[in-house]
């Protein structure tokens, strides 16, 4: 985890090929100026219930629990 006076943002998305995915990112101002956002670290999953299962938003389901709990893990500075 980074400093604790350092702001961050969390950007979950879905590539193209591959599963989805959450970085860590600076803030960046503005939806067009994203493409200038630095990459801090990626997020891998901490739970996982379902054997190839990712994290997911947006609709009640298991991939949401695992996005939570990789978030939480991140913010609190936990050990996986």
């Amino acid at each position: 985890m980074s400093d604790v006076d350092e702001d961050w943002v969390y950007h979950g998305y879905e590539p193209e090929n591959g599963p989805r995915q959450i970085e860590v990112e600076t803030p960046e101002r503005g939806p067009t100026e994203r493409a200038s956002a630095t990459v801090l670290r990626q997020l891998r999953p901490q739970i996982s219930t379902i054997e190839g299962h990712t994290f997911g938003w947006g609709y009640n389901g298991n991939g949401t629990s695992v996005a939570a709990a990789a978030i939480l893990t991140d913010v609190l500075d936990l050990a996986p």
